[in-house]
């Protein structure tokens, strides 16, 4: 697990002005810590892997067939096929993946409100791509943990306010740990029901629960 801290330092010269903003508040206030995904959060990895999926194995598939964590459980692929999809095409083509729609805005919101901080579990060799892809859509955050692998491992080194996420393992996880979870609704991870766990369709009703959590508790 690699992390990296990007307040004045980090890829400073790309450091967006709401980042720059935030940075001078840190110095001042005490700020929520808040963990976001990045596939299928902000990213449409979904849309990603569908067209890819078309294109190379002629499978015309919709997001609705997208039932189980492993796609050749849910979609007409084999296993054979999902390990191609991932080693020789998705990984190589993350800089062609399209914003979840409202990422933008609704991170915005949040960075100027909370210290955002990015994690996946990309493998190692994403590093790049992933770090070029939020600076292309200009995504503001305050830290990024590269290739995570278990993400609650960070709560022994971090006092972790909220999770966004998608994997509805992960969000179980956070939740049996007392973190709450902002879970992005998608048809694989619809089995999970937690009182922590609050379930939303996208960004704009991400920012609309967190702006009730964040007057519970100001």
């Amino acid at each position: 697990m690699r992390l990296y801290v990007n307040i004045m330092k980090t890829l400073e010269a790309n450091v967006s002005g709401v980042e720059r903003l935030m940075a001078e508040k840190v110095t001042t206030q005490v700020l929520p810590l808040v963990l976001v995904d990045i596939d299928s959060v902000l990213g449409d990895a979904n849309g990603l892997l569908l067209r890819i999926i078309e294109r190379e194995f002629g499978c015309k598939c919709t997001r609705d067939q997208i039932t189980h964590w492993y796609l050749s459980d849910c979609l007409p692929i084999t296993q054979e096929q999902e390990n191609d999809l991932f080693a020789k095409y998705f990984f190589n083509e993350l800089l062609d993946m399209e914003l979840v729609d409202g990422t933008l805005a609704g991170l915005s919101w949040l960075a100027q409100r909370a210290m955002v901080w990015l994690v996946t579990a990309r493998p190692a060799h994403c590093d790049g791509d992933t770090i070029d892809w939020l600076l292309k859509h200009d995504l503001p955050h305050h830290g990024l943990t590269l290739h995570a692998g278990c993400k609650t491992t960070l709560l022994a080194e971090h006092s972790i306010d909220l999770v966004i996420e998608d994997k509805g393992s992960t969000a179980v996880a956070f939740a049996e740990r007392g973190v709450p979870v902002i879970l992005f609704d998608y048809p694989y991870n619809r089995d999970v029901v937690h009182p922590l766990v609050r379930r939303v369709s996208g960004w704009k009703d991400a920012v609309e629960i967190l702006q009730t959590l964040m007057k519970e508790n100001p």
